[in-house]
């Protein structure tokens, strides 16, 4: 752990958002406090004059903003990590290229956080902003009331609005190890992990405004590139359900996740480009096939449970997952 008085850093992540960066930094800059802080920018090798406009920032901030400049293009999960492994502050935040804070945030939260030492993380909602810059009548994030909510409602709590512990993240770092894992979001499973361990206050306030960029990560236009989205987001839930031993039947196979999609895929493949429609069918086959022999394995292994002692059960059960692995 570094010592500084650094009060908080925040991680922003860019990649060609020339048009949004330039109000993204200003945001974070115009937070009206007294504390010291810094903002680690790390562009993932753009080409459309992203980093020009970021120069010129660290260029009048020089003790504030910190770029990094990937020679080759990382992706958005490496990107982020690397980030926030500079981080000096006691606590982290975050801003995508494209989203932007709205005034009073950095002071409502750490006021919070300094003032609540059991609790390592809080958030707020988040104002909609489309592509052409209109507001949209929802705003995202609402409050959980149990730990579970975080895994049957989903991504509730905005990443650009959240604010937490960096030595509670060294923790969820060191533990859970999601740098090494394939998942496509830094902040969901982040959150799940906090509600089970910590203590999260939800802030019924809008912070920050979030940009919807059409076919970025969590937008897709693309039914097969939605569906690999989602299947991941699944197979997050089930990690922490299984981590916390929570038995949710919608997590025990991929079959909601399949019978959702293959219902969307019959709606629609008079729309769809037959390659996709092709793909989609593909992928689909293959969810089928591992959702019917985790079907399989969860009663045989049920059966098992009720029939045999408990240690013939475990034997068998180490047994099965030495096979699967090889």
């Amino acid at each position: 752990m570094k010592n500084t008085d650094i009060m908080f850093s925040v991680e922003v992540i860019t990649y060609n958002q020339k048009d949004y960066i330039a109000q993204t930094l200003q945001s974070i800059l115009d937070q009206k406090h007294n504390y010291k802080y810094e903002i680690l920018v790390s562009d993932d090798c753009s080409t459309d004059g992203t980093q020009d406009i970021i120069k010129q920032f660290h260029k009048k901030y020089p003790d504030i903003i910190k770029p990094v400049y990937n020679e080759k293009n990382l992706g958005a999960m490496k990107n982020y990590y690397a980030t926030v492994s500079r981080a000096q502050g006691k606590y982290l935040m975050e801003c995508a290229g494209d989203d932007y804070w709205l005034s009073g945030k950095v002071e409502k939260q750490i006021s919070f956080m300094e003032r609540n030492l059991d609790f390592d993380l809080c958030y707020g909602k988040a104002k909609i902003v489309n592509q052409l810059g209109n507001f949209e009548n929802d705003e995202l994030g609402e409050g959980y009331i149990f730990p579970t909510d975080a895994l049957l409602k989903g991504v509730s709590a905005p990443a650009l609005t959240l604010c937490f512990r960096r030595d509670f993240f060294i923790k969820y770092l060191e533990e859970i190890k999601p740098q090494d894992k394939v998942w496509l979001m830094e902040d969901y499973p982040f959150i799940i992990y906090a509600f089970f361990e910590s203590k999260v206050y939800f802030m019924n306030d809008a912070l920050a405004v979030y940009r919807i960029i059409k076919n970025s990560l969590s937008h897709q236009e693309s039914l097969i590139k939605m569906y690999k989205f989602d299947k991941n987001t699944w197979e997050i839930k089930k990690f922490f359900a299984d981590k916390y031993s929570y038995d949710i039947p919608q997590f025990s196979d991929e079959s909601e996740l399949y019978y959702h999609y293959k219902q969307l895929l019959n709606r629609n493949n008079k729309r769809i480009l037959k390659k996709e429609y092709k793909d989609m069918c593909n992928e689909l086959a293959l969810s089928a096939n591992y959702a019917k022999r985790m079907q399989l394995k969860n009663i045989i292994h049920t059966i098992l449970k009720f029939l045999l002692p408990y240690s013939v059960v475990t034997n068998i059960k180490k047994y099965s997952n030495k096979n699967s692995s090889k």
